[in-house]
């Protein structure tokens, strides 16, 4: 079906104006699955990409959002300007994720695709400018293709995350960019050697990689850093009460594109999240799961929202319970998942770049990772070994490149 796209042409007395691709600053990620059902011509100054209502829109690249709500035509929009200074423009929605001001990572999901406004169909209309005040749009497939992306494509709404460790004894990070058997593409020194130090993984800054960190159990600080590299932190505060009970967690809380902190209480099984990188009360505090030092906290986008919820591992009966919201209540997901065994550590990431979280486990006996690609039991998607075995290794997993 040919979908048809009215009022949004590119022409000034007559003539159409297209402004030179500025350049590229960015790996580009897909916009939505689908098929190119209008191209870019002198009476439609974008492209369109034709899908089922609801299909998931992706942001094209990392930047911040500078317009999101009703608009002529359109129905409604979302702009987002980039670092390079180009601008990136989405129409049709029928649901937006974002606001203004939002600093959203590329490939995050920002809307679902919709019919609204002067739209014969449901499909998403791109625009692309070359700098963010140009009043008309270059070719997307020529912007995008600049970008390393060939349309139409297949979403994958962020990098697969990848696998890493944190080794207690001697303070150090290892970290890979496949989710395979190997060595190490980073490997560094990080915080003080100490059981009482856990790793945390996190993209503090909304640039689209993961840094790393560590939450120190005797003063409850935090000690975060962009890099991925020995040094000092760029984020160092104190968060909750101290103690061997308290497990650091981390995620995006309120769908900003930026990770910040949070703790899990096994004394009395409360999450406690704050939304800033920074000392002060907790923005969600509520109870979740059995009071017992076998539980284990977890956090992840399970439902591809753009924000991180929470949930807990058991390591009584290896079962995951996971929840799509930030507040106490029952779980959306419950099931088995790994040998039953205090030696195994729960791990979680989005480990097939599909934009949802889903789970795994690490076996620190023999240093072998097992990831499943869905919430559900069954086999391993993934099984491999990585590091030493030993009690003091903490695996850890994040999109270290971008």
């Amino acid at each position: 079906m040919r979908i048809l796209h009215f009022g949004l042409i590119g022409l000034i007395a007559g003539a159409f104006v297209a402004p030179q691709t500025a350049m590229a600053a960015y790996s580009a990620r897909c916009p939505a699955a689908g098929s190119i059902s209008q191209g870019y011509h002198s009476g439609h100054d974008g492209i369109d990409i034709a899908n089922a209502l609801g299909t998931p829109i992706y942001a094209v690249g990392a930047g911040t959002v500078t317009a999101s709500g009703p608009a002529q035509g359109y129905g409604q929009w979302i702009r987002i300007k980039h670092a390079d200074g180009s601008m990136t423009e989405y129409g049709h929605m029928y649901q937006r994720d974002v606001a203004v001001g939002a600093t959203v990572a590329a490939g995050q999901r920002i809307a679902l695709m919709g019919q609204e406004g002067e739209a014969t169909g449901p499909h998403l209309h791109l625009r692309t400018y070359a700098t963010a005040g140009d009043a008309h749009g270059i070719n997307p497939a020529d912007y995008l293709l600049a970008r390393g992306l060939t349309v139409p494509c297949t979403p994958t709404s962020r990098n697969p995350q990848t696998v890493g460790y944190y080794n207690q004894g001697d303070a150090t990070f290892h970290l890979s960019n496949v989710n395979a058997s190997g060595s190490s593409d980073y490997a560094f020194g990080f915080g003080p050697a100490s059981t009482a130090v856990r790793p945390v993984v996190g993209d503090w800054d909304g640039n689209g990689k993961d840094g790393v960190g560590y939450y120190d159990t005797r003063d409850a600080t935090f000690h975060l850093s962009n890099a991925l590299a020995s040094g000092s932190s760029d984020y160092a505060f104190g968060f909750g009460p101290a103690g061997s009970a308290i497990y650091p967690v981390t995620g995006d809380w309120d769908g900003n594109g930026k990770d910040s902190v949070g703790y899990y209480d096994s004394r009395d099984a409360t999450f406690h999240l704050s939304n800033s990188l920074a000392s002060g009360s907790s923005n969600y505090a509520f109870g979740f799961g059995p009071v017992s030092t076998a539980v284990r906290p977890v956090v992840g986008d399970w439902n591809g929202d753009g924000k991180d919820s929470i949930g807990y591992y058991d390591t009584r009966d290896a079962t995951f319970h996971l929840s799509n919201s930030l507040a106490s209540g029952s779980s959306n997901y419950a099931f088995g998942f790994g040998p039953v065994s205090t030696a195994v550590e729960p791990v979680v990431g989005d480990f097939d770049g599909n934009g949802t979280t889903t789970i795994g486990y690490h076996d620190t006996r023999d240093a072998t990772f097992h990831l499943s690609n869905q919430l559900a039991s069954g086999s391993s998607d993934l099984a491999f070994g990585y590091g030493p075995a030993g009690a003091s290794i903490r695996g850890v997993f994040g999109d270290w490149n971008g």
